[in-house]
């Protein structure tokens, strides 16, 4: 069994959890039951790369003391708008802290705790609206600097200026310090060390999370088994 977990350390692979049954596999004693988890389905960072929103179901069956498993490569629908997160990148941009006391500044309706909140909300909301239009998409920012760079170095090898060259080599240092600030962030390691750029660790961590705390139906008080977005909405508002 060991040697087994070697095999599993030694290729990275990783557990990618379960939806159904918490067990696969038993068998019946005459006065109890074992109960246990030994089928999993695991996989790399490249493969979580290619498939991140997968599922794996325990399915259930009679004629074998082993649940069958199904995996499903697109089986999160992650289409509901997400809730505002603050970027920790974003205090890199000087644009940022202006923007969240220009949103402050200004004056509001009711006593001091409703102000408070209205000021929350608009300030998250004005921050999402910078970010589109100022801080830009980082990823896609870096393929273009990747682009203009390789170009760069050909005409350096021709014998060119190496002042472009150098130019975007330090912006692309830029914009994977803040790639790695937003997958850090994300995936929620707070060991995390500064100039730690194992971005493909992180991705895979925060695809995990989000599998994790991926919630695909909920039964309301009479018990049905819900999966429609706005109906699970209207249940967590009941239960609270």
């Amino acid at each position: 069994m060991q040697a087994f977990r070697d095999v599993l350390d030694e290729c990275g692979f990783m557990d990618l959890g379960f939806m159904g049954s918490k067990f696969t596999w038993h068998k019946h004693y005459e006065n109890f039951t074992v109960w246990e988890r030994l089928d999993r389905a695991v996989a790399n960072n490249e493969w979580f790369s290619l498939f991140p929103d997968t599922q794996v179901h325990h399915l259930d069956v009679t004629t074998s003391d082993h649940k069958p498993l199904l995996i499903n490569l697109d089986g999160m629908d992650c289409k509901q708008q997400r809730p505002f997160r603050f970027e920790q990148m974003w205090m890199s941009e000087p644009g940022c802290g202006a923007t969240i006391e220009a949103v402050w500044q200004q004056g509001g309706d009711g006593h001091r705790g409703e102000r408070v909140i209205k000021k929350v909300d608009k300030c998250g909301k004005s921050l999402t609206k910078w970010s589109k239009t100022c801080f830009r998409n980082v990823r896609r920012e870096l393929e273009q600097k990747r682009k203009k760079l390789a170009q760069a170095e050909r005409v350096v090898c021709s014998g060119g200026s190496v002042l472009l060259m150098k130019k975007l080599e330090k912006e692309i240092n830029v914009l994977l310090d803040k790639e790695a600030q937003m997958w850090g962030q994300q995936a929620k390691v707070q060991w995390l060390k500064d100039g730690d750029r194992n971005t493909r660790f992180f991705h895979s961590k925060a695809s995990q999370r989000r599998r994790k705390n991926y919630i695909k139906g909920l039964y309301d008080n009479e018990g049905q088994w819900c999966t429609n977005p706005n109906r699970m909405e209207e249940i967590v508002l009941e239960f609270y």
